[in-house]
């Protein structure tokens, strides 16, 4: 009876690790899509979200192709800046005029994306009610986030290993300062002296 018993944990055990290791398998395929294939599979995301019948769906879909390559093609103009160095007594390597070269870059970047975005607008509302229209909005920001959301055991929101869940950065930092109770005046209220 323990030799069926210890012969199921260990097949239970052997199955469950084959299944997490194609999950991690799946997880670094998406990584290796080209921006295109991401684009693609973004559009049919949304074509379900909107609830899209086939024709407009595909008008959709290359709209905003075409929508996300005009953005991508603005961002490649201009370069991206460097990072500025971590520590304080590291100085910067760029001078003034080239600080305000980049600033300046980002600010006709802002410019032009706006303007594509408010060109696509006009090209969405053909077929698109302004509803469906913030709700693609909003797949396209909270798809932004999860670009930006950090990688590893402490997933925002999410428990590691140890049950505990990332709330910023770890450690001391995300501790409030205690903060004293202010004094209270005896103050009449009321018109009470």
């Amino acid at each position: 009876m323990k030799k069926i018993f210890s012969m199921i944990v260990l097949c239970l055990t052997l199955g469950m690790t084959t299944m997490m290791a194609q999950n991690k398998n799946e997880g670094h395929r998406d990584r290796n899509e080209t921006p295109e294939q991401r684009i693609n599979k973004q559009a049919m995301r949304m074509v379900d979200a909107l609830s899209l019948d086939d024709k407009t769906g595909e008008r959709f879909i290359t709209t905003y192709k075409n929508f996300k390559n005009d953005i991508f093609e603005v961002m490649k103009k201009y370069p991206r800046p460097e990072r500025t160095p971590k520590a304080e007594g590291e100085k910067s390597r760029k001078t003034d005029a080239e600080i305000e070269k980049e600033i300046k870059d980002q600010f006709a970047m802002s410019r032009e994306i706006l303007d594509v975005r408010e060109r696509y607008y006009n090209e969405f509302r053909k077929f698109l009610n302004p509803r469906q229209i913030k709700k693609m909005y909003g797949m396209e920001r909270e798809g932004m986030k999860k670009l930006g959301r950090p990688h590893g055991p402490f997933k925002a929101g999410k428990p590691n290993q140890r049950g505990k869940q990332w709330q910023g950065r770890p450690g001391w930092y995300n501790q409030r300062p205690h903060r004293p109770a202010q004094n209270q005046t005896n103050t009449p209220t009321n018109g009470q002296k």
